[in-house]
């Protein structure tokens, strides 16, 4: 007996001693534990900095595939913030195509049809379409939160539907003549502009480096404002054409 309790006291010291060795077993943090339990896959997903430049552009040209995925993304902004966002500032040069293309012409008197004179309540009405439409910017915090809530690529194909809808229903009024879908034409591309400029923000904080950060925030903010061009550049097109309307309609 005697010798069976000095083998366990024995194998109890060993244990012990192999214990103290190794050293206590390592405890998963609150964190952790909380990630498993909801299951929450982010910290599976690459950062953006670690990403190879060939992971995420299949079909992009080798140049443009060689870049980092970051200044891709820079790239791709700037492109619709120009042409697309930023193209609702430029309000003049659309005016002036909407007038050709007849939009509200039932207001002008016989007389100043036939005179080809400024007709003013056709100027007037068509004022009131940005200044209407202009008013869907109190409807920005709605977009950010969407943003914040369900990520920015969620933003963006909300963008890019305000977009499709908006230039559809400007060649739907332009074709059938119904003017007043004017204003529900341009109420979508202001909230295109809203959410463009939200995209703004979200595109310099993909850069940890402060002054990257400012340095994109303030590019695409130029771009943005640039973007007024876009109207000024189609209606030059249009007037190179020679009996050319709006939108080709």
């Amino acid at each position: 007996m005697e010798s069976q309790e000095h083998a366990k006291t024995d194998d109890t010291i060993s244990i012990d001693s192999d214990a103290k060795k190794e050293g206590p077993a390592p405890s998963k943090s609150l964190a952790q534990c909380k990630t498993m339990s909801t299951g929450d896959m982010s910290l599976l997903t690459p950062s953006l900095s670690t990403m190879p430049p060939s992971s995420t552009c299949g079909c992009c040209s080798p140049f443009f595939a060689m870049l980092p995925l970051q200044k891709r993304i820079v790239i791709l902004t700037g492109f619709y913030i120009t042409f697309f966002a930023g193209a609702v500032h430029g309000w003049g040069p659309m005016q002036l195509m909407l007038e050709g293309d007849g939009a509200f012409s039932y207001r002008c008197t016989s007389e100043e049809v036939a005179s080809d004179v400024i007709c003013q309540q056709q100027t007037i009405s068509l004022l009131r379409v940005p200044l209407i439409a202009g008013l869907c910017s109190i409807l920005s915090p709605m977009l950010g939160h969407v943003a914040d809530e369900y990520g920015s690529h969620v933003l963006v194909q909300v963008m890019s539907l305000f977009g499709v809808v908006g230039i559809s229903l400007i060649m739907t009024a332009s074709g059938t003549g119904v003017d007043w879908i004017l204003f529900v034409a341009f109420s979508f591309l202001y909230l295109m502009l809203m959410s463009g400029s939200i995209m703004i923000t979200k595109t310099g904080l993909l850069f940890d480096n402060g002054d990257a950060r400012r340095r994109v925030i303030s590019v695409l903010n130029a771009l943005l404002d640039a973007g007024t061009m876009t109207y000024l550049i189609l209606l030059k097109i249009l007037q190179g054409i020679e009996g050319a309307t709006f939108l080709g309609v």
